[in-house]
């Protein structure tokens, strides 16, 4: 199940309460739990101007999730939600590579653009990030499968890792 499926049942359970006047709304009980579990781990953030002056288009949601996950483009869509990017390089510079879905293990994901670092593993060799999403958090984490320190990356976020994730990432998840 993707954070796609799960946001659109979401929605559709949302809107059948209103229709028959629900009552108050709640984080769910398995994204609060995990929220809650994880080390409140501080990024370095900017928002708001696109990095390096470039324009933020917005394109039509992709239809598949495997033609937005991992394509080499780093997307914001017209519906507010988008890839969340890795870079080899500070600033945004070199090779990188976006995720639309969450990844427990980076070490089978590859720089997939050109410049420095094309072609080599994601895992422990990202120096920067942008959260393409105007909707979701991404949680990165030092270790495979969610493990060791876990850092929030807001909605529209974009900077240089900090001491604590800097080469040191190794999956992600996202929140909505």
């Amino acid at each position: 199940m993707t954070r796609r499926s799960i946001g659109r049942g979401f929605a559709a359970a949302l809107a059948a309460m209103m229709a028959i006047g629900g009552g108050a709304l709640a984080q769910p009980a398995t994204a609060a739990a995990s929220a809650s579990s994880d080390q409140s781990a501080t990024l370095p953030a900017r928002s708001g101007a696109t990095p390096n002056g470039a324009q933020r288009q917005g394109a039509p949601a992709p239809s598949h999730v495997g033609t937005a996950h991992q394509d080499g483009s780093c997307d914001q869509y017209s519906n507010g939600h988008g890839d969340f990017c890795l870079y080899y390089l500070d600033n945004y510079q070199g090779s990188f590579s976006d995720f639309y879905t969450n990844d427990d293990n980076l070490w089978d994901n590859y720089f997939l653009t050109s410049g420095s670092g094309r072609g080599r593993v994601v895992a422990n060799n990202a120096l920067s990030y942008w959260n393409r999403d105007l909707i979701c958090t991404v949680w990165v984490y030092t270790g495979s499968y969610y493990t060791g320190n876990g850092g929030r990356v807001t909605p529209g976020e974009y900077d240089n890792f900090n001491t604590t994730y800097r080469d040191n990432v190794e999956s992600l998840r996202w929140v909505c």
